[in-house]
């Protein structure tokens, strides 16, 4: 899709991106101010394959003061990027022919990890009438003994679904009794909606040995192109981990992680400029797209994304690659086809991007629906 983006770009067309996986919001200025600092006086050599100490200790005990985990220095390894860290969990754990549960609607990125470790993908379906939200019972009837594992994303990519400290105790709970290892993927815990509230896989003492945290800067800092991520779990397991990213990619990037500390020392000033201004999109993008294609959709509880039926758009079409073809061939739109995310006749929309954009890009697709 952004291929073809990307070529309608160079030919001088005008395309609003609704595809987009990032926060389009500048780098605080704080940040950039450090960087200066930081290149003029930092050593800019090999890190620590587990990371710089200092960015290790103000990434646990921001995670344990705001989410209730009891980390330390020694639980955690810094990677270059959230992907990475993915990488690194499921490479290590997973042998070939393992099964790993992926509830769907799944990161797409997800099913290729695992297919690239020799791991096997087993699918949970949902129901976009639940909010696409599992249960403890569901994946069960999924567990069988090949099962080696479950990725587990809160505050989830695409949906942005919410689950309670009861529904995430419980679904924990049974990943435990038939010893299964879980990867929780918690890159979105920092921007959650309408008081709920973000229940970290790490909050549960009893269950910690089996349970494996992904954590980024990207999302919370909006630090994408920074690539800095990392992964929290058991101490043995974050040897196993570091070893792995050290013959793998050496370490992550000096300057990224110098930056990634100031930002968790400056959090309390950067996040909150953050999550008002993603509040702000969001509620602008639920509001245009209830008012343009005069339905109802309640507002994603989290994230920066919706999830929606091909549909709600007044279209007929089930093949939800076709659509965001035609979509981004007639109305220069870019949208991302649910059968990516393991969901056909969806689509993906981000409201990440400036509100005049993606309000353009939704008008575009009202007047391709039109004809």
């Amino acid at each position: 899709m952004m291929d073809l983006a990307s070529k309608k770009t160079l030919a001088g067309e005008s395309v609003y991106n609704l595809g987009v996986g990032e926060i389009d919001i500048p780098t605080p200025n704080v940040l950039k101010q450090f960087t200066k600092k930081i290149i003029n006086e930092k050593p800019i050599n090999y890190a620590l394959t587990a990371g710089l100490p200092e960015l290790r200790e103000v990434w646990v005990k921001f995670l344990n003061e705001k989410h209730g985990s009891c980390f330390n220095s020694e639980n955690i390894c810094v990677t270059p990027g959230g992907v990475f860290a993915l990488f690194a969990a499921i490479s290590t754990f997973v042998k070939q022919r393992d099964e790993i549960i992926l509830i769907a609607p799944y990161w797409t990125i997800y099913h290729n990890l695992i297919l690239l470790a020799g791991g096997v993908p087993k699918v949970v379906e949902t129901s976009y009438k639940n909010d696409f939200k599992v249960n403890a019972e569901d994946i069960k009837a999924a567990i069988n003994k090949k099962t080696k594992m479950i990725i587990f994303n809160p505050a989830s990519n695409p949906v942005g679904n919410i689950y309670s400290r009861k529904e995430t105790k419980k679904i924990l709970a049974l990943c435990v009794r038939k010893n299964l290892q879980i990867i929780s993927d918690e890159v979105y815990s920092e921007l959650v909606f309408d008081d709920e509230e973000f229940v970290s896989s790490a909050s549960f003492p009893e269950f910690e040995n089996n349970v494996t945290v992904i954590q980024s800067v990207s999302k919370s800092f909006t630090m994408t192109g920074w690539r800095v991520g990392a992964i929290l779990g058991p101490e043995e397991i974050i040897k196993q981990i570091a070893t792995f990213s050290g013959i793998s990619v050496a370490c992550t990037n000096s300057v990224g992680q110098y930056l990634a500390t100031e930002a968790f020392r400056n959090a309390d000033q950067i996040m909150p400029e953050i999550y008002k201004e993603v509040l702000r999109r969001r509620k602008s993008f639920f509001r245009n797209l209830n008012e343009i294609f005069n339905i109802k959709v309640k507002p994603t509880a989290a994230g920066i994304y919706a999830f929606l039926p091909i549909s709600l758009f007044g279209s007929e079409e089930k093949n939800s690659l076709k659509f965001c073809r035609e979509v981004l061939e007639k109305a220069n739109v870019v949208l991302i086809p649910g059968v990516v995310f393991g969901e056909e006749g969806f689509v993906r929309c981000s409201f990440g991007g400036q509100i005049e954009e993606v309000k353009n890009g939704l008008l575009a697709i009202a007047k391709f629906a039109r004809k």
